[in-house]
């Protein structure tokens, strides 16, 4: 059983990475990684000298221990490395992640706890990164906003007047599509195409609620009508929605 603790620092609260889960999630799964104090690590027949504050990092591991996807994973990294929480050095086999100050705020007590707590609260330098980091844009948001974003400028464009939806809501039902169906994104992108361009589920897929629920029915449809230009045969009929 691995000893020892970390600290969190309760200027978090004033953020909004408690309110991303699995952002929270993956920065508290680096601090837990990181080292307390430096030393040698065997990765196959190399031998790494890690200095307080790093670990070796896989996407493949860390999506098993989180059990999240490897594009979440890949998201939360690249916005901790944007907002100077931490660095990243990749090799063609494993990454070092650096925790930035480590030293300055988690200490050299290598993981023993305090005599006493400390007389002031201290601010860290990883929450004014955050502060001076601009507002997220839909990009910074993951794929998952920019495929809601996606079917609704579809729509919009053969309906302007369309009632403009909650783009928060809509991405939920990606993630979901992605997280618990296992869907793949760039699948979902493919299908978000197919389904805006065919006469009959334009006018059904109007949400990204619909498109999870017919998403095996529209897939399938859509391979069906790929084999069918190439043989030369007539798309398939379309059934009624269930």
């Amino acid at each position: 059983m691995r000893q020892g603790y970390i600290k969190l620092w309760r200027k978090a609260l004033d953020n909004d990475w408690l309110k991303d889960h699995g952002l929270w999630a993956f920065w508290s799964y680096c601090l837990l990684r990181a080292n307390h104090k430096a030393c040698t690590v065997k990765v196959g027949f190399q031998e790494i000298r890690l200095e307080a504050g790093q670990f070796i990092f896989g996407r493949i591991q860390a999506s098993r221990d989180l059990n999240m996807t490897e594009w979440k994973i890949r998201q939360c990294l690249t916005f901790l490395k944007r907002s100077g929480n931490l660095t990243s050095k990749t090799t063609n086999k494993f990454s070092i992640i650096t925790i930035t100050n480590w030293d300055t705020y988690q200490g050299k007590d290598n993981g023993k706890p305090p005599a006493k707590p400390p007389a002031t609260r201290q601010q860290p330098a990883t929450e004014k990164n955050v502060k001076e980091c601009p507002k997220k844009s839909p990009d910074q948001k993951g794929i998952e906003y920019e495929l809601a974003q996606k079917l609704l400028k579809l729509i919009l464009k053969r309906r302007s007047g369309f009632k403009k939806p909650n783009l928060e809501k809509w991405s939920k039902q990606v993630e979901l599509m992605i997280r618990i169906d296992k869907r793949d994104p760039k699948e979902i992108g493919r299908v978000i195409e197919w389904c805006q361009s065919d006469s009959f589920w334009q006018n059904n897929i109007l949400s990204t609620a619909k498109l999870r629920k017919q998403f095996d029915k529209l897939a399938l449809q859509m391979q069906q009508g790929s084999r069918g230009q190439n043989n030369g045969s007539s798309p398939p009929y379309h059934q009624e929605l269930l």
